[in-house]
C-alpha cells in the first residue's frame, strides 16, 4: 500500500544519509537524522495506533521497529545530554554502540517490499548451494592431494633430477 511505500522511501533516504555521514561526518546531518527519527517514531505510534498495542508487540518484526525507533531516539535526544553532564567514558561507547543500529533499519525494506524479499530468499537458497558446491570442491580437493601424495610424493626418487622438487611439493 502507500504507507509502505512511503516509509520505505522514508528507509532509502535515510541508508543513503546514513552513508554520507560515514563519509562526512554526523554533525552535517544531524537535522537530517531528527527527521528521520520524527517520521519512524510517527509511523510506529500510527502502527500501534491502527493495530492496538497487543497487535502490535504481538508481531516480531513490530517489536524490532520499536527497538530502533528505541535506539534512535535514545541516541539523538537522551543520551548527548546525559553523557554531557556525567562525562563517562562508557556512555560514549554505549553512544557509538547505539549509532551501529541506525544501518538495520534497511532489514525492514525487505519486509515491505515483496520482491526485494524474494530475491533474498533466491540470494539464501543460492548461497546455501553455492556453499555444498565449496564443500565438495575442498572433499574433492582433499582426496585428490592424499592420492598424489601417496602415489607421486612418496615415489619422488623414481622422478630422477626433479625428485627434490617433487619432495617440496608434496
Amino acid at each position: 500500500n502507500s504507507f509502505n511505500a512511503a516509509v520505505g522511501t522514508i528507509i532509502a533516504l535515510n541508508a543513503i544519509v546514513l552513508g554520507l555521514e560515514a563519509d562526512y561526518g554526523e554533525e552535517d546531518f544531524l537535522l537530517i537524522e531528527n527527521f528521520f527519527a520524527i517520521a519512524f517514531l510517527a509511523e510506529m505510534f500510527m502502527r500501534m495506533w491502527a493495530l492496538g498495542l497487543h497487535g502490535y508487540f504481538s508481531q516480531v518484526a513490530n517489536c524490532f521497529d520499536c527497538f530502533l525507533v528505541s535506539t534512535t531516539a535514545l541516541d539523538l535526544w537522551v543520551l548527548p545530554y546525559v553523557s554531557g553532564n556525567l562525562n563517562i567514558a562508557w556512555i560514549t561507547r554505549l553512544l557509538r554502540s547505539v549509532r551501529l543500529f541506525r544501518i538495520l533499519r534497511i532489514i525492514r525494506l525487505f519486509r515491505m517490499f515483496r520482491p526485494l524479499g524474494i530475491m533474498l530468499d533466491a540470494f539464501v537458497t543460492a548461497l546455501t548451494r553455492v556453499s555444498w558446491t565449496g564443500l565438495l570442491t575442498l572433499i574433492l580437493m582433499y582426496m585428490c592431494s592424499i592420492f598424489l601424495t601417496q602415489t607421486v610424493g612418496r615415489t619422488a626418487e623414481a622422478w630422477g633430477e626433479s625428485a627434490q622438487k617433487i619432495e617440496t611439493w608434496f
